[in-house]
Order: C-alpha cells, then structure tokens, then sequence
C-alpha cells in the first residue's frame, strides 16, 4: 500500500509526481519566448535578484553591473552559471569578459538564444 492507501508505492507514486511536474515546468518554459529582448531582459532581472537579493536601482538594459548594480566579480560568475541554465546557452569567459552593461548581456543571450534555436 503507498501513501494515505494510495495503491501505488511510494517510491513509484512520487516518481509519477516528479515527471508531471517536470512535464509541467518544461511545457512552460517552452511557452516563453527567449528570443524576445524584453523577455530575456525580465528572465535575466530574476536572476540576477535570486543570486545578488533586490538592487536599490532598476534593473534596465544600461545598468552596468559594477558601477550601477554594485555585482562583483565572484557575484557575475553566479549569475552567469545560472543564466547558462535557464537560457541553455553557453557564456565564454571573453564573452562574459567584455560584458559591462545588462544590455550587452541581454543581446547576446537573445542572439545566444535564437542561433541555438536555428541550428536545432
């Protein structure tokens, strides 16, 4: 008997649950469109307040992330690592090198982003 006398084991009723799930999450993550700048600039936003907490300034495609955003080096690692997950892309470090302003990181992920769909 699984769980609360669900017929299921427990192990099989959560592996049912955790597929569903993951079903769910990925139809929705297919749902948005990453190619949009100003979808990608929102994606990136998130991000970037998951790993560093709200900023005191607005997060806008001229915000330079030293001077404007106060992010430090071992802090744009963090975000650059997550951003590689959410967007599948992979960032090269002189890439991520020449990346000073949250506008230059939003249009080569969204370029990124939209090369990767190509080649599929």
């Amino acid at each position: 008997m699984g769980i609360a006398g669900h017929p299921l084991p427990v192990d099989q009723s959560l592996h049912i649950f955790v597929r569903s799930t993951t079903n769910q999450l990925e139809k929705q993550m297919s749902d948005i469109n990453l190619t949009d700048s100003t979808t990608v600039l929102a994606t990136l936003t998130e991000v970037i307040e998951e790993i560093a907490g709200p900023r005191s300034v607005a997060i806008t495609r001229e915000a330079a992330f030293d001077a404007d955003l106060g992010l430090d080096s071992l802090t744009m690692v963090e975000i650059i690592v997550v951003a590689e997950e959410r967007f599948d892309i992979k960032i090269p470090d002189s890439a991520f090198a020449e990346m000073t302003t949250v506008g230059e990181a939003v249009d080569f992920i969204t370029d990124s982003v939209k090369a990767a769909k190509a080649s599929a």
